[in-house]
């Protein structure tokens, strides 16, 4: 997958770490805690800006775009700047196009969970649920795969309510924030966002039959 899943995608390496890290709950009553904040949305839209980070702290790259979600396991997720990238997830399977590349990969929705926790945040499931430890700290949630994974961790900032910034680190140690911006806790009227119709002419792969 892009680096779109790998570190998709909801404070940079060192000192973001040690001010998140505090005041961690019960796993199981964060995981309750969790999930009872993202099922009182039926979905959420927001504007953000992602920014990542080497080991160093270095800006490595950044981007920005739109998202939207809503439950169960549909998401939108669209770079605009600098180069175009949508990233589709309907349920049942995630389609990531690039324009650039002329290129649609299209991934199972089980498999697209987990490469990213960040889809964990569209599902319902229990058994989903149940592949990740997730602590309470100061600032929101810190979600971390109980098998080995792209994703080291994910980090969900609540602020009054609504979800502030999610940060993401992968196993190499790049850390990605994505900053948000017009956040609306309602999910899109219809489905007509979370659908995806080939464009003629372009390269298709499709993960689903692979190996």
């Amino acid at each position: 997958m892009t680096k779109i899943l790998k570190l998709a995608a909801l404070a940079a390496c060192c000192w973001l770490t040690a001010n998140t890290a505090t005041a961690a709950t019960d796993n199981a009553d964060a995981r309750q805690a969790l999930r009872s904040y993202l099922a009182s949305m039926a979905g959420f839209s927001a504007n953000f800006e992602q920014t990542v980070y080497d080991e160093q702290q270095q800006v490595l790259q950044q981007s920005s775009g739109n998202l939207a979600t809503k439950r169960p396991g549909m998401l939108r997720w669209q770079v605009e700047i600098p180069d175009e990238e949508l990233l589709i997830a309907n349920g049942d399977a995630l389609w990531l196009y690039s324009p650039f590349l002329e290129q649609v990969s299209i991934y199972s929705l089980q498999d697209a969970i987990g490469q990213s926790p960040f889809m964990l945040l569209t599902s319902d499931e229990d058994a989903v649920w149940q592949d990740y430890h997730i602590s309470q700290n100061d600032t929101g949630y810190r979600v971390v795969p109980n098998s080995a994974s792209n994703v080291a961790w994910l980090q969900v900032n609540v602020l009054e309510q609504r979800i502030d910034s999610i940060l993401m680190q992968d196993s190499a140690g790049t850390v990605t924030r994505f900053q948000l911006t017009d956040f609306t806790g309602e999910a899109p009227q219809g489905n007509e966002l979370f659908e995806f119709k080939i464009p003629e002419g372009v390269d298709i792969d499709d993960q689903r039959t692979a190996g």
